[in-house]
């Protein structure tokens, strides 16, 4: 449980700050017209990233705000509806050589990520997609996370789950890779620093090479110490690894290659809820235990998880513009949005959540997976799609880049 969990003692000190974020946020327009969430704890996972700091909050927030209204020239919406992130052409073929995926839940009932950067590729990479279309899957991905996957484990749990865990998987990487991987990795912590504070829970980083000792001393610069307290380095020591995952991960939900016994096999629907291997190769019946992709093997690229389920036909819908949200929506964290807006008390609207935690159940460091928020972490306005400026299942047909890269110095707060 982290030192600032909202417990009982703390409430006072973190009210105090969100009370004046709120103020600070009735004027402003951008807020108010914005379908961003507007319950305790997705404000105060911005004010976490700023120091409860509620002037840079609020500022943090119109940016962010702004950022998903411009992004790509096209917005975060119009992008998340061109781009499936679970589905995108060639992907397979994308995945082989920069493997990552959410793949089924923790004992906390939170998604597990998988990112196997000993299999990167760029070479490969690029033969299937340029690099401002790798880009654009990068950030799709990212908003999946609070689009879709959090609210699925929410409802899959039955309370607030809101924050991933994260394994990075470093077996066969090397400073080559890591040189030709840096400009994205400071791309990626530029855009989670502003635009998509508090969603990671616990990173664990396995299989670290002896040249990692270098590659880290570039990379923890950009890390804020309260990201840094989250993530453990683990040696090439299997047993120790696979004792540390299990520890907090089921069997079942870990890949065989982590340790784990799942291989995505007792998936029916290949393109919905389990393995996603190479269906024209005939020469391996059991893609997903094949390990071809990472360290996961099909299961990174499976999407297993309680958001498949439904998916295919939700997402249509939200195309269509029958639903506001591509995501599960969860009642109890809609209602408890409803009270808030109705003016409720401090005291009375602490969640369930809270209470738990409060008993030492549950950490409730993290933002809350707003079933009504679509990427949870700012919202564009809801509406019916408009005429899209690219097919909605392709990566190409957005305008090109315009925006430049994030400044040299980024610090990462997760």
């Amino acid at each position: 449980m982290d030192s600032d969990a909202l417990d009982a003692s703390s409430l006072c000190t973190v009210y105090q700050p969100l009370d004046v974020l709120r103020l600070e946020l009735q004027n402003e327009p951008a807020f108010s017209e914005s379908s961003m969430p507007k319950d305790d704890h997705t404000l105060t996972r911005f004010l976490k990233a700023r120091g409860y700091n509620a002037f840079q909050a609020k500022q943090m927030i119109i940016d962010c705000i702004h950022w998903r209204r411009t992004v790509e020239d096209v917005g975060m919406e119009e992008l998340y509806r061109c781009i499936d992130p679970f589905d995108f052409p060639g992907r397979d073929g994308v995945f082989e050589s920069w493997p990552m995926g959410f793949h089924k839940t923790d004992k906390l009932g939170r998604p597990i990520h998988i990112l196997s950067f000993g299999a990167i590729s760029p070479k490969r990479l690029y033969q299937h997609i340029t690099p401002q279309e790798h880009w654009r899957t990068v950030l799709v991905n990212i908003e999946a996370l609070l689009a879709e996957v959090l609210p699925a484990a929410s409802a899959a749990a039955g309370r607030p789950i809101r924050q991933a865990l994260i394994i990075v998987d470093l077996k066969g990487f090397g400073l080559s890779q890591f040189w030709a991987f840096k400009s994205i990795a400071r791309r990626f912590f530029h855009v989670s620093q502003n635009y998509f504070p508090e969603t990671m829970g616990q990173l664990f980083i396995i299989n670290a090479p002896t040249s990692f000792t270098a590659i880290w001393s570039v990379i923890r610069p950009w890390l804020a110490p309260r990201t840094l307290d989250k993530i453990t380095i683990l040696g090439a020591n299997q047993p120790d690894q696979q004792t540390t995952l299990l520890d907090l991960i089921p069997p079942e939900n870990l890949p065989v290659a982590l340790g784990g016994t799942c291989t995505c096999t007792d998936a029916t629907d290949a393109t919905s809820a389990g393995c996603r291997g190479d269906s024209d190769d005939d020469s391996d019946s059991d893609s997903c235990s094949s390990g071809s992709s990472g360290s996961g093997g099909g299961c990174t690229l499976s999407n297993a998880g309680p958001w498949m389920d439904g998916r295919a036909e939700r997402r249509a819908r939200w195309l269509r513009g029958e639903i506001p949200e591509p995501g599960v929506l969860w009642p109890p964290l809609q209602k408890q949005e409803q009270e808030q807006e109705q003016g409720r008390s401090v005291e009375e609207t602490r969640d369930d959540d809270e209470k738990m935690e409060e008993a030492g159940q549950i950490d409730v460091d993290a933002p809350v997976a707003s079933a009504g928020a679509s990427a949870a972490a700012t919202g564009t306005a809801t509406a019916a799609p408009s005429s899209s400026s690219c097919s909605r299942s392709s990566v190409v047909g957005l305008p090109p880049l315009t925006h430049p890269p994030p400044p040299a110095a980024v610090r990462l707060v997760v």
